[in-house]
């Protein structure tokens, strides 16, 4: 049992995402990142461009507002060019990306 929980340290910290904060109004994500959104008023999170399939983002808004916003930018988000609004309030949201035909996705 010690040789997987071993092993299992060694996978949580190869896929941990880097955390920091940021204040600005809008916040550009970067693959292997944890952005906590902390403006408080409503943030556009723009995720990034160029990653390969596999490739993981996050962000987390502190602000209480349903009127944040996820971008794109030139990628797809759900097999849709666009951005898309996150109705919830206090939301952390995950990304993996698939390919060029379908961009990001849930993680």
């Amino acid at each position: 049992t010690e040789f997987v929980a071993t092993a299992i340290g060694a996978v949580n910290a190869q896929t941990a995402l880097s955390m920091s904060e940021d204040a600005s109004a809008s916040v550009s994500g970067s693959v292997g990142t944890h952005k906590v959104c902390t403006n408080a008023a409503s943030v556009t999170f723009q995720l990034p461009a160029g990653a390969t399939a596999g490739q993981r983002c996050k962000a987390t808004f502190t602000n209480a507002l349903t009127s944040n916003v996820i971008d794109p930018g030139a990628e797809k988000l759900f097999g849709v060019a666009g951005t898309r609004t996150v109705n919830a309030r206090n939301a952390s949201v995950e990304f993996t990306y698939v390919n060029a035909t379908i961009g990001w996705v849930y993680a």
